[in-house]
């Protein structure tokens, strides 16, 4: 880890209401953190993400908005990006293939947040993380291990 925090996928933290796969393997990443007092740093469009996502499973939006309130009452912090940030996410998107598609725009906040505050992007979204591997920064889920 390059410093003391994270920036973490939507797709990582609904897994915390969300049964997947690989929920597991997000719940111990987010206990980790906790434990560790390890920061996670998302951008602001990520309570957007965590309610669509609870929409889409009929999770209630209550709930997923207190799982979030939990989190920044200790170790979330939401924040907005700065021109940098965006002017990097911008970069971001236009690194893919016609072919394979191009890096979305929100996947791409999180990813320019990670880099500018340098420090990895956790993500369960191995498409971006196929399409933007030569920014680094990446950590997927799948690849996490306590330290």
């Amino acid at each position: 880890m390059m410093n003391n925090q994270f920036v973490v996928d939507a797709n990582v933290f609904a897994k915390l209401f969300i049964e997947e796969a690989d929920s597991n393997q997000a719940k111990n990443f987010m206990k980790h953190c906790v434990q560790h007092e390890i920061s996670l740093l998302v951008p602001s469009l990520f309570t957007y993400e965590i309610l669509q996502i609870a929409t889409y499973y009929a999770y209630p939006l209550p709930k997923a908005l207190g799982i979030i309130d939990d989190y920044k009452a200790f170790n979330l912090s939401v924040v907005e990006l700065n021109v940098e940030q965006w002017e990097l996410a911008g970069t971001i998107t236009q690194s893919g293939h016609k072919q394979s598609g191009y890096p979305s725009l929100y996947d791409s906040c999180y990813h320019a947040l990670a880099i500018k505050n340098d420090c990895l992007f956790v993500t369960a979204d191995k498409r971006h993380a196929a399409k933007t591997e030569s920014f680094g920064h990446l950590l997927l889920l799948k690849d996490w291990r306590a330290e």
